[in-house]
């Protein structure tokens, strides 16, 4: 071997001179130049004509993927090719060119770069064809999550903790719909969920405002806020055809918002593009987000230009300090809790501080004030004092606001009851509907309207239309499940409340009926644990320990009842509820003189009739008064009451008027009335039930109280044995009505009430030895 030899580094020794001349020979150079030159072309015609395309510029990188990928395949096929047309041992002559060499060198270039260029063209329309473009490159987990919604299959199971959907009642989506997913925000800061949550808001707001275009509902989209789904299955379970998806990408001021537009059907990309812009212009970019979707739909959904001349309506704000108020509080009312109610109505109050004139916050504070009536926090008289005023300026601000119409409609509803004003608020509830007819929480409070008149079917009607159009409202669930209840389809109610706590397994109201109804089958294990889910859930609730103290009472666990009663009365010692508790408490020690003093203090304050209160105070105040040899003053002091209580036609009030009638109308003397005096009083009386509270007939213990006040004694008893018939389960508070109020002391002598009595008792025994182990889980 010569030194110049060994002078050549043992790494690099194959790279001789003739090497280089091998190379040269084959085309190498000249191949990946070429390749190099046309994949520049490419990328420049890429970056043109993908944005005509509506194609989002993150592609370009699957595009520049593919030329890199292809370069070695390209020198490859060089050699390959290279050597079919100069085969080893042919001269190439002094020039350096084979024979022919000019025409093959330009086929080998050519196939060459064709090969490369097609692979990128088949790679992009494979990568169109299946999951169209991702959103903005990040290698974040939240970026994988917002991957996984696109790239799922339609076969694919639902990930772990992703909501149950089923498929919309209303069988295939109609061709003119879109549902639009909550922004993923892909930024380290928790802030952004606020700016990701309200270019959501906005865009549900705006698109719902195109005719002819079906919107799914709010509730039902934010189901699936941080959910892994295919976007197909999302298109199924909301009944849709497309599905708008995007996300928030923010750094300090600046933020990039992407969104799409896709066929869910097919997972095609209708429609993509890219925003930069700063938090201070975020309005701006809302708007701009929300022409371009409605564009898009325009050119892809609606025909013949049907929206083209549709007015779309921003946000009713400017103020981003005020935006973000309201977003904040809007994450805390869909809580729904006793904690997030009032800092919900503190925050929208902030936002009408900042812009007095901001509609939606202001719709939403109505609304919260309704939530928190619900739920005991305010009575209704409080509910309607403050929501009214916001409701009746909205009227004036925005007329067209179908939620601010039915919320005004609900609370003269609450006044009225049944009587011809109620049936005309009815009918303006369900133009309220017509007239936004994607806000869920319409229909269902259009269904308590008819389910007040006892027409339980037809409210059942209405809350499956709600369904329809919101598939995944945990509120419309609960009411349907409430309204089957009154039917008396357990089974049906049962599973309807199971879907509330699908869906809102945070929301502590989800629990209560579900609890209730497992109690009433005797199944005691499920109701304890439901009862203390729900209290676990909402700590500063009042109305569960309630709830369960009442139960505890009468299985007899008076110790453990007191406890839970205690907690109750020291979160909430002004509530009715707490107060009534407290006078049943009292009736059952026979402490008559305390039961009395709290029954009368509760009727002189007007207490309204929350879960029964108002009546549990007029027939407790009677039966202590009765027990304690002062029935002589009953009828003063209710007369005063009925007096004082003011009779307007269709008022709620009247149905204390009624209450307080019957009972002094039980409490008087025989030889007060004529037999035909007191029948035809009675008939009044259950005339104006009728008008104010149809349910009434529903229950054979008020079917009793009336016979008794007729002194019709055996009719009395048939009622009571109906109403014995039905079980400890569903007749819990058995105890109370037939052995401690002394209104029904002329009926227990009667051997089939006793033998009955004697009977339920047994019973009682039975699950009070049920319950004992159980007790731990609830104190």
């Amino acid at each position: 071997m010569s030194a110049e030899t060994r002078a050549i580094p043992t790494g690099v020794k194959h790279l001789r001179p003739e090497t280089f001349a091998e190379l040269k020979r084959h085309r190498y150079v000249r191949v990946g130049f070429g390749y190099l030159v046309a994949s520049w072309f490419v990328l420049q015609i890429t970056d043109v004509v993908f944005p005509m395309f509506g194609l989002a510029d993150a592609e370009g990188i699957y595009v520049l993927a593919v030329l890199v990928g292809g370069f070695p395949l390209a020198l490859f096929a060089g050699w390959v090719l290279g050597s079919t047309v100069a085969p080893s041992g042919v001269d190439s002559g002094p020039s350096g060119e084979f024979p022919q060499g000019t025409r093959r060198r330009q086929m080998v270039t050519r196939g060459v770069t064709a090969l490369g260029l097609g692979a990128a063209a088949a790679a992009l329309l494979l990568r169109l064809a299946t999951v169209g473009p991702p959103g903005l490159p990040d290698t974040d987990a939240a970026s994988a999550r917002q991957s996984a919604v696109v790239n799922a299959g339609a076969n694919d199971e639902v990930p772990d903790g992703a909501p149950q959907v089923r498929a919309s009642p209303g069988g295939a989506a109609p061709e003119r719909s879109v549902a639009v997913l909550p922004f993923v925000n892909l930024s380290p800061d928790s802030q952004h969920d606020f700016l990701s949550d309200g270019l959501t808001e906005t865009l549900l707001h705006m698109l719902a405002q195109l005719p002819d275009l079906k919107v799914a509902a709010r509730t039902s989209v934010f189901a699936f806020k941080g959910k892994n789904l295919d976007v197909r299955t999302v298109g199924e379970q909301l009944g849709v055809r497309t599905v708008l998806e995007g996300s928030v990408q923010g750094a300090g001021s600046k933020v990039r918002v992407t969104a799409q537009l896709i066929e869910a059907a097919s997972g095609f990309h209708l429609w993509s593009q890219t925003f930069d812009r700063t938090i201070d212009d975020i309005f701006v970019v809302q708007d701009e987000i929300a022409e371009n979707v409605a564009t898009a739909l325009r050119a892809t959904l609606l025909e013949n230009g049907e929206a083209e001349g549709a007015t779309i309506r921003p946000v009713g704000t400017t103020s981003t300090a005020a935006y973000l108020k309201y977003l904040e509080g809007l994450s805390l009312k869909a809580i729904a809790s006793y904690a997030s109610l009032p800092a919900a109505a503190n925050l929208f109050q902030e936002a009408l501080a900042l812009d007095p004139h901001f509609t939606e916050a202001r719709e939403a504070l109505a609304g919260t004030y309704v939530d928190q009536a619900e739920t005991g926090l305010i009575t209704d008289a409080q509910c309607d004092e403050q929501a009214r005023i916001h409701l009746e300026q909205l009227r004036k601000d925005a007329p067209d606001n179908g939620r601010a119409r039915g919320l005004l409609a609900l609370l003269d509803l609450k006044r009225a009851g049944r009587s011809s004003d109620g049936e005309a608020l009815l009918d303006e509830l369900r133009a309220a509907v017509a007239q936004s007819p994607q806000s869920s929480e319409l229909y269902r409070w259009l269904a308590w309207g008819l389910a007040q008149q006892a027409r339980f079917e037809e409210a059942l009607t209405w809350i499956e239309r709600g369904l329809r159009v919101d598939p995944l409202s945990g509120r419309l669930h609960w009411e349907h499940g409430l309204r089957l209840a009154e039917l008396k389809r357990f089974a049906e109610a049962e599973a309807a409340q199971e879907r509330v706590r699908e869906l809102l397994p945070q929301w502590s109201s989800g629990y209560l009926i579900g609890a209730e109804l497992a109690v009433r089958r005797g199944d005691l294990p499920r109701g304890v644990e439901l009862y203390k889910r729900g209290m676990q859930l909402d700590r500063g609730d009042h109305e569960i320990p309630v709830f369960i103290a009442e139960l505890l009472y009468r299985l007899r666990h008076v110790e453990a009842g007191d406890r839970l009663l205690e907690r109750a009365r020291a979160i909430a010692p002004w509530a009715p509820t707490v107060r009534v508790l407290e006078l049943k408490r009292a009736i059952v020690r026979a402490e008559f003189e305390r039961a009395s003093t709290l029954a009368a203090n509760l009727l002189t304050e007007d207490v309204e009739n929350r879960r029964g209160t108002y009546v549990a105070a007029v027939l407790g105040y009677a039966s202590a008064m009765r027990s304690q040899g002062r029935a002589e003053e009953i009828v003063p002091f209710l007369s005063r009451l009925e007096a004082a209580t003011p009779s307007r036609s269709g008022d709620s009030t009247s149905f204390k008027r009624t209450v307080l009638g019957v009972v002094t109308m039980g409490a008087r003397r025989p030889d007060e009335l004529t037999p035909s005096q007191r029948k035809r009083a009675l008939a009044q009386l259950e005339a104006e039930l009728d008008a104010h509270a149809p349910r009434w007939r529903g229950q054979h213990w008020n079917h009793a109280l009336f016979a008794l006040a007729r002194g019709e004694r055996e009719q009395a008893i048939r009622h009571v044995l109906e109403d014995l018939d039905h079980g400890v389960g569903p007749h819990a508070d058995w105890e109370y009505h037939y052995l401690h109020l002394d209104y029904m002391s002329p009926i227990r002598s009667d051997p089939r009430v006793a033998e009955r009595l004697e009977q339920l008792d047994e019973a009682t025994r039975r699950l009070a030895s049920e319950m004992t182990p159980l007790l731990p889980q609830l104190l």
